[in-house]
């Protein structure tokens, strides 16, 4: 399972493509959806930019690592702050296309969780091993994919250079979108 887990893990940035693909031949986006999914995709790249503002461009690695242990910020409300982040924005995006309304967004949320559930036992294999006790405190703190608001300080975040970070995020939300409105223009 962990191997599995940590397969998944250095993979996780292609693992959506063939949802996109399925989006762009079937879209049929409506206002609603379009303006839905893109109201989600932003509240997803507001949680990726507090995130990564907080653990740094660490989560952009291949290999599972981690220089400190993260419990600030969005990280006080869940231990997975980024994966909600990256969930949203899929989910926007599926929404958005139209495609196949509703299966293809209960399909992506599904394998979304199945995915992220193993990408998660790889990265806290890591983090028991590099942290030990202070990992296992933060455990009975923060959920592991549950978001429980609580009181954190904000500050700490570099959000100018998680802005940096995020810039492949946006150019591939913006392409995303680009390419679902040349496709609608030139394949109706």
């Amino acid at each position: 399972m962990l191997r599995t887990a940590y397969w998944l893990f250095r993979n996780r940035g292609w693992l959506g493509v063939p949802f996109f693909l399925v989006a762009m031949v079937f879209a049929r986006p409506s206002p609603v959806l379009l303006s839905a999914g893109i109201a989600l995709v932003i509240l997803g790249e507001l949680a990726r930019w507090a995130s990564v503002s907080f653990s740094g461009r660490t989560t952009r690695s291949r290999q599972v690592e981690a220089p400190r242990l993260v419990t600030q910020g969005p990280y006080a409300w869940t231990r997975n702050p980024i994966y909600w982040g990256n969930f949203l924005v899929g989910l926007g995006m599926t929404l958005s296309s139209g495609a196949l309304f509703p299966w293809l967004a209960v399909a992506f949320a599904i394998l979304f969780w199945v995915e992220y559930a193993l990408i998660v036992l790889a990265e806290e294999d890591y983090l028991k091993k590099a942290f030990g006790q202070e990992f296992a405190d933060y455990c009975e703190r923060a959920h592991r994919f549950l978001v429980i608001p609580r009181k954190t300080t904000w500050r700490g975040g570099s959000w100018r250079a998680a802005l940096r970070s995020e810039r492949s995020t946006l150019l591939v939300t913006l392409g995303f979108y680009l390419l679902l409105a040349l496709r609608l223009v030139l394949w109706r």
